[in-house]
């Protein structure tokens, strides 16, 4: 007599959502914010539509927003540009005549003044944005 072995395959869709994006006052180069915001939050902020940059620039509460997000040059690929938490760039907000990569050192980004960004040495300070990510299953 043969027998049937039934497999059930169990399948769940993980869902994540950007919770809260939080301006980070305290002054870091772009390595260390990165690894404040893994510490304490879920990443440096990433950016992928108009509506995630003005969630962003609000979260500076009104203050001067500069600081840093999560995009960083491709080290293989000077011409692309990647999110910290992973993905390529899907929406840009440049301000005029960035990304310059000013002397060829400028490899991460800034929100500057205006909310357009600017790339900037990653070695320099600057506060930074952190983005807090809430997964759910579904």
């Amino acid at each position: 007599m043969g027998r049937t072995i039934i497999i059930i395959f169990l399948c769940t869709v993980v869902e994540g959502e950007i919770g809260k994006h939080s301006f980070i006052s305290i002054k870091k180069t772009w390595l260390e914010a990165q690894s404040y915001c893994r510490l304490y939050y879920t990443d440096l902020s990433f950016v992928s539509s108009q509506s995630d940059q003005d969630m962003v620039v609000q979260a500076a509460g009104g203050k001067d927003p500069t600081g840093w997000i999560g995009l960083y040059r491709d080290p293989d690929n000077t011409t692309a540009w990647m999110w910290s938490g992973g993905g390529i760039i899907t929406y840009q907000n440049w301000d005029s005549g960035e990304p310059n990569n000013f002397f060829g050192k400028e490899s991460c980004v800034t929100i500057v003044f205006d909310g357009k960004w600017n790339d900037a040495t990653e070695t320099r300070s600057f506060p930074f944005y952190s983005a807090k990510v809430k997964l759910g299953l579904s």
